[in-house]
């Protein structure tokens, strides 16, 4: 499961909302079952706990090579310090579905906070 063509708005204020999206795609070579896409705010584009989340979409089961779109309107919490950050969209983000790659699950898009 990968993410592929995010969209995340250039800039936003801290407090504000935003407008997420991205297709999540089977790049396996059968069916996945149901799962999560979970989106995170980080000072960097690798996922880890020191990152903020923002909330979640479910993802229906896809065939192999099918995509889903997901899409989300989500806030950006009041106390973000401004700068440079990234929204990550983790795919299978509690890991339910068996991969060959658990590694190629996140994609991000950059996002100036001020």
């Amino acid at each position: 499961m990968v993410v592929q063509s995010t969209s995340v708005p250039s800039f936003a204020r801290a407090g504000s909302s935003i407008s997420i999206s991205g297709y999540v795609k089977n790049i396996g070579s059968s069916s996945a079952g149901s799962s999560y896409v979970k989106y995170y705010l980080s000072d960097d584009t690798t996922l880890s706990s020191s990152d903020t989340y923002l909330g979640s979409d479910y993802v229906t089961s896809l065939g192999s090579g099918q995509s889903s779109y997901e899409y989300e309107s989500l806030t950006i919490p009041s106390t973000t310090s401004r700068g440079t950050k990234y929204v990550l969209l983790a795919a299978d983000a509690n890991n339910t579905v068996a991969e060959s790659n658990e590694n190629n699950n996140v994609a991000h898009g950059s996002i100036y906070i001020y």
